[in-house]
């Protein structure tokens, strides 16, 4: 990925990136990005679905990947396959797309939670109910 060590520094530290160097260019780069993303989304699925846009696709990813660029990667094909999906059916359903794309990363954060709640803990041996 272009700038991946910039934009890694970034997203965690700004004066960080500051004090090792990295150019103020690109600092605004990654924010112009981040504003055109959420200003186009606002336009495709309104102002109230833009968090779970941004959200649900990180809390995805987050139970499937262990690394950063892994993690980055799946929460972008995981937004963009919802986003596809969503306008699809919106557009054959002739019903609103935001709130569709939005239920479908809900059912996929669901099937991920089952899948990794039930699935995965019965081939480890765990017992869910063992916290109670």
């Amino acid at each position: 990925m272009l700038f991946y060590k910039e934009l890694f520094i970034l997203s965690f530290d700004t004066e960080y990136s500051q004090v090792i160097g990295i150019p103020k260019w690109i600092q605004f780069l990654f924010i112009v990005i981040v504003a055109l993303v959420i200003s186009a989304s606002m336009r495709v699925i309104g102002v109230l679905l833009v968090s779970a846009l941004i959200t649900l696709p990180v809390a995805i990813a987050m139970r499937w990947t262990k690394g950063f660029k892994q993690f980055i990667f799946l929460s972008i094909m995981i937004g963009e396959f919802s986003v596809i999906i969503g306008l699809v059916t919106a557009f054959y359903l002739n019903i609103s797309p935001g709130g569709i794309i939005v239920v479908i990363l809900v059912i996929m954060l669901m099937l991920t939670l089952f899948y990794q709640s039930f699935v995965v803990r019965k081939f480890k041996g765990v017992n869910v109910n063992e916290n109670k």
